[in-house]
């Protein structure tokens, strides 16, 4: 998606301004920023979010990878669309509440609570704890 997108919603009232997980587990969030900033990263190089769309809405909620997408919106709003043309975040997606592609029941029904807790965080834009 682009990162203009505003389909896209924080699926998070508040975020850790730390990874817990992947690659960038333990860094600060706004490491991440500078690194969009001076170029080291392209947000379309970062791990995919994973979120689901409702149907009704059409709205797509993030269900794990928040702390990106806050870091990518960061990087959005401070560089001038002339210097990060045709940016784009990869973002695998759900359709909620069915989640058909999760074929593990257990899976499923985890991936679930986690979905349901997105889309009832209100798409806001969350804060740092």
């Amino acid at each position: 998606l682009e990162l203009d997108d505003l389909r896209l919603k924080c699926g998070h009232a508040s975020i850790s301004r730390h990874f817990s997980h992947g690659e960038h587990k333990g860094q600060p969030v706004q490491q991440l920023v500078i690194d969009l900033q001076m170029g080291r990263l392209h947000p379309q190089e970062l791990p995919a979010l994973v979120a689901v769309e409702t149907a009704a809405a059409g709205e797509l909620f993030v269900v794990c990878g928040n702390r990106r997408w806050f870091a990518v919106q960061q990087f959005a709003k401070a560089t001038p669309p002339w210097k990060r043309p045709r940016c784009w975040v990869r973002v695998i997606v759900h359709d909620f509440p069915q989640l058909t592609a999760i074929s593990d029941p257990e899976q499923r029904s985890a991936f679930l609570l986690k979905a349901i807790q997105a889309v009832d965080g209100n798409g806001e834009r969350p804060r740092m704890r």
